[in-house]
């Protein structure tokens, strides 16, 4: 099993509020992978956000920006063997916003997304549905198991 777990607490720009507990989730589900699953850590790919809180234990991360959750999943799917299981764990906000992909989403609007940790209201830097929906078909032609997991709650007040 390959996995790559995302949290994020802190996010970059002032309007975007902070979370709590996030980077907690990343640890617990590690760890629960790691000992009961018998995972090795090397099969754990971590996107964690800078906190006051020290990075958890034997953790090494980079930072949740778009850029590198781009490349974790790029990577991922690329180092996933036939048949090999994929997780994907999101902890942090959701949004939704105007499509950007309009000809896939006829009777919707609205994408929903991941709100990364170098979002802003100006540069808009969000995974948005339509684009992991085609990493999940990648993943599909590559006849990848995978899971996806996310705890991001999509709330109107997100920006302050």
């Amino acid at each position: 099993m390959l996995s790559l777990l995302i949290g994020i607490n802190h996010y970059e720009s002032d309007g975007i509020k902070d979370l709590e507990g996030c980077v907690n989730d990343i640890e617990y589900i590690s760890t629960y992978l790691q000992h009961c699953l018998k995972v090795p850590p090397q099969s754990i790919t971590t996107l964690l956000s800078p906190s006051s809180n020290t990075t958890p234990n034997n953790m090494i991360s980079k930072t949740p920006t778009l850029k590198h959750i781009i490349e974790a999943l790029e990577l991922l799917i690329k180092s996933a063997k036939e048949n090999e299981s994929i997780l994907v764990h999101f902890s942090g906000h959701g949004t939704r916003v105007p499509t950007t992909h309009p000809e896939f989403k006829s009777n919707n609007p609205l994408d929903e997304a991941l709100v990364t940790m170098d979002d802003t209201l100006y540069t808009r830097k969000l995974l948005r549905d339509v684009e992991l929906d085609g990493y999940l078909k990648q993943m599909a032609a590559r006849k990848q198991m995978y899971s996806w997991y996310s705890t991001a709650v999509i709330r109107e007040e997100l920006h302050d």
